[in-house]
């Protein structure tokens, strides 16, 4: 059973508030530069700071004290993958130049806060560190994928060069690059070489999508092009396979079932039947049990999703007619979403919860946008006298 996730966060960086409520399936939506990737790579480095080994934990519940060990794990993690101080990720414009969050597992959890004076845990409860370990694989996949494998190619051909074994810890010393980057080419690296994955059929489907499959040959990724009959190394291939390869190398790698997966804009460098596309393989996803947290600047990937939640109650056999298949549907209450929005008053973001209504999430957020660009027809239609 998975645990349910809330997360409440209180001028940190650019956002001045958010309470979430992380679903199988939690959308990010918003114009640029107010907070939602701030808010992903928050998460992420909050269950990365609840995730270690069983015998570690015993070993610093008997060695410390829970509230000392977590205040140093999490304010160790949020610096490594923000590149940053905590005490520079105060929100500029907090009254109180303070930040706080609070994570919180059913009744369990803490408040964690910093000002510039001193960072403050409190525990709620009898809260045990095994109430906090989320007890899945964490990954998040950040934006510029495309870009971020030229890099690891880079890495990859030193690391055979040398004859070594990258791990993160390497990578943080050598290369200057945020955590949340080393985190990312160390995934490639790895699963470059390593294969567990078990869901054959979804593997498949992915390829079919692609119209090829991403191999490995001396931990070198290439793009196998079916319809060209071609291999081509991963960096001269298109920019839409290589956003995608990330994904694929998670579905071939991961048990789904334990897999918490973060995508930042998942439609980037794609055309619009493959955003359609990318949102099904979210779906499938969600369906075998993985939970996806993605932001997102797509109309059509939103679009796709109202059309998956209205799906969920269309029979199976009708949503084959149709041509969808029976893994493609969304319950309303898998799904949360959320509009981060400016504040001029505040100077800084809020996170607005989209509830879904009539079956549907509302769109205008981007239906505004397409107003204003149909005005702007119509204003040149009537110019020119039709």
């Amino acid at each position: 059973m998975t645990k349910s996730i809330k997360l409440h966060i209180k001028d940190f960086g650019p956002i001045h508030e958010a309470d979430l409520d992380i679903k199988p399936l939690t959308v990010f939506i918003g114009r640029n530069d107010t907070g939602k990737s701030y808010v992903a790579m928050l998460l992420y480095s909050l269950i990365k700071a609840h995730m270690i080994s069983k015998a570690k934990r015993y070993k610093y519940e008997y060695s410390i004290k829970l509230r000392d060990y977590l205040k140093n794990s999490i304010t160790r993690q949020i610096e490594r993958i923000f590149d940053n101080y905590l005490v520079e990720l105060v929100s500029k414009n907090s009254k109180d130049t303070n930040m706080q969050f609070t994570f919180k597992v059913g009744s369990k959890g803490y408040n964690f806060s910093v000002s510039k004076d001193q960072t403050n845990i409190q525990l709620y409860g009898d809260t045990k560190l095994e109430d906090l370990v989320f007890k899945r694989n964490i990954v998040l996949l950040p934006s510029s994928r495309s870009g971020l494998l030229q890099t690891y190619l880079l890495i990859e051909a030193k690391r055979l060069e040398d004859e070594i074994e990258l791990v993160e810890t390497d990578l943080t010393n050598e290369y200057p690059l945020p955590g949340n980057i080393v985190d990312f080419i160390h995934l490639l690296l790895k699963y470059s070489i390593k294969e567990i994955g078990e869901d054959k059929e979804l593997i498949k489907r992915f390829e079919e999508m692609l119209g090829g499959k991403i191999i490995s040959k001396g931990g070198i990724l290439y793009f196998y092009d079916k319809q060209y009959d071609l291999e081509i190394r991963i960096d001269k291939a298109s920019s839409g396979i290589q956003e995608l390869t990330p994904l694929y190398l998670v579905i071939k790698h991961s048990y789904l079932k334990n897999l918490m997966l973060i995508i930042e804009e998942p439609e980037a460098h794609l055309h619009p039947e493959l955003i359609i596309n990318i949102t099904r393989v979210i779906t499938w996803l969600v369906r075998r049990g993985a939970y996806v947290i993605i932001t997102t600047h797509s109309d059509y990937l939103f679009n796709m999703l109202n059309i998956l939640i209205r799906l969920n109650k269309v029979d199976e056999a009708i949503r084959s007619k149709w041509g969808f298949r029976e893994d493609e549907y969304l319950k309303p209450d898998e799904v949360s979403v959320y509009l981060f929005k400016y504040s001029p008053e505040l100077k800084s973001s809020i996170a607005e919860k989209l509830t879904v209504e009539k079956e549907e999430i509302p769109e205008d957020e981007f239906t505004n946008v397409i107003d204003e660009l149909t005005k702007a027809h119509i204003k040149i239609d009537v110019y020119e006298g039709r």
